[in-house]
């Protein structure tokens, strides 16, 4: 998955998705959150705008929240 994540983040988020939320490892909902933000910051912004409640959106909610922090630090 980590290999995935990194190299093709929208097709490993989109496989995310389609999974039961049981069957997604924090380690796996961690390695595709973080791989797409930083691999394509704005299709994630509105992949996890259409994301349903569950783990998988809250874990891309904290990742966009700690990078909107670092940007923040990075301005200062």
């Amino acid at each position: 998955i980590s290999e995935w994540a990194s190299s093709d983040p929208a097709a490993a988020a989109d496989w995310a998705v389609k999974q039961k939320s049981a069957t997604l490892t924090d380690e796996t909902i961690r390695e595709i959150t973080h791989g797409f933000l930083i691999r394509d910051s704005e299709h994630f912004e509105s992949w996890r705008a259409t994301l349903p409640e569950g783990p998988l959106k809250s874990y891309a909610d904290l990742v966009d929240e700690a990078s909107m922090d670092d940007d923040e630090e990075d301005a200062e």
